[in-house]
């Protein structure tokens, strides 16, 4: 069964979203009457910003900024910086597009919203962060490795992201973080299956966070969660192409992390590099608990299930003994087809190990006809249940 306290919060942070927004919005500021032209060539950062201080600070009382359709607006990097007066509704129904280039400011993010209680951005709009010539320069390493993420939320309560379109971000297309209440819901996001870094949503140091109904097809993790999450719900994820759904990086240079009380269910992996992961780094410190993958279909999936604990994606790494805590893991409903021989890896610390690792209802079987699917795992402690396959001989009954 799903975590009771976490569905508990989840449940209590939709009646605060709902019961928070569910008033009339006094008035409605739209950034085309602040000079804002949507044609696609003139810079509208300024139009944008002058419209934002409008609504934000000038009205008494929760109102819209509308940014109206049939238009394509050009922006560079646009912070919508709070606090505000009272609640705002950013209703987008016209295109966004990042100027394109690579920009050398320290902040890697293009639309921010920062220092916000009560934010709903939300509309038929498309968001086009425009991340090729990005993807160039960092392929050919001549730019910082770092780009622009498209849409970040950051010292947010109370916050909505809903039904916008979402394609070609320099780097990840939604990022949250240290935010509290946010709820993301029915997203289209898109990029290339090469394309570096483009996470469709990424999570961390925030908790209450609810992520739903989303489709997502990128060049990196579709759902990344990372260090200081806790209670995130992530349910009805389409996902693919991309790297999975993912539990970190945790601990990256050596480094305190923790992830607790994360819960994905009911979504739908396709043709992807790796399924419902858990990874972190040697050297760090930490825990990784309460996590739970229930009711996942994979289709075509590389690497179907797996805990890392020696994650190293460019190489040259030391061996090292202290490690992030990997414990109370379930993989619950798991089932489908794996492109590759091996459809489970549980490769765990030799000093910390995984422990209270369950496994129960998993089938997933070889993609290829008459070949079978198999297992393998290193230090991790736990049980099975009804149907494993392939057998996880580490698991016990």
């Amino acid at each position: 069964m799903i975590n009771q306290r976490s569905l508990r919060t989840s449940i209590l942070l939709l009646l605060l979203l709902t019961s928070f927004v569910a008033g009339t919005l006094a008035a409605t500021y739209r950034v085309t009457d602040y000079g804002a032209k949507g044609d696609g060539i003139t810079d509208d950062t300024q139009a944008f910003t002058n419209a934002w201080r409008a609504v934000c600070l000038n009205s008494k009382e929760a109102s819209t900024l509308l940014i109206p359709g049939g238009k394509v607006y050009l922006l560079g990097l646009t912070k919508f910086r709070g606090p505000c007066n009272h609640y705002v509704r950013v209703q987008v129904d016209g295109n966004l597009k990042r100027v394109d280039e690579v920009w050398s400011d320290d902040d890697n993010n293009w639309l921010v919203f920062i220092n916000l209680n009560g934010i709903t951005v939300a509309g038929a709009g498309e968001i086009d962060g425009q991340g090729a010539s990005w993807w160039a320069c960092k392929e050919a390493k001549t730019c910082a490795f770092l780009a622009a993420n498209s849409l970040a939320l950051l010292h947010v309560t109370k916050a909505q992201v809903l039904g916008l379109s979402f394609k070609n971000s320099a780097m990840m297309h939604v990022a949250v973080g240290m935010s509290v209440g946010v709820r993301i819901s029915n997203l289209k996001i898109t990029a290339p299956a090469e394309s570096p870094n483009t996470d469709g949503i990424h999570v961390e140091r925030s908790r209450h966070v609810i992520i739903s109904d989303c489709q997502i097809s990128t060049g990196d993790d579709c759902v990344s969660v990372s260090s200081g999450a806790k209670d995130v719900n992530i349910s009805r994820i389409r996902c693919g192409p991309g790297h999975g759904l993912s539990i970190g990086s945790l601990g990256i240079e050596k480094s305190y992390a923790t992830a607790e009380g994360i819960h994905v269910s009911d979504s739908t992996i396709v043709r992807t590099d790796n399924g419902v992961r858990i990874k972190t780094w040697q050297g760090a410190t930490g825990f990784a608990r309460d996590i739970s993958f229930r009711n996942i279909s994979l289709t075509e999936v590389r690497n179907p299930i797996i805990i890392d604990q020696f994650y190293c994606p460019r190489g040259g790494c030391k061996n090292e003994t202290s490690a992030v805590q990997v414990s109370d893991v379930k993989f619950i409903g798991v089932k489908g087809t794996s492109a590759n021989d091996m459809a489970i890896r549980l490769e765990c610390s030799q000093s910390s190990g995984c422990h209270d690792v369950v496994m129960e209802d998993v089938d997933i079987r070889n993609a290829v006809p008459g070949e079978q699917a198999q297992a393998f795992c290193f230090n991790a402690h736990g049980k099975k249940a009804k149907v494993v396959k392939p057998d996880v001989p580490c698991l016990s009954y």
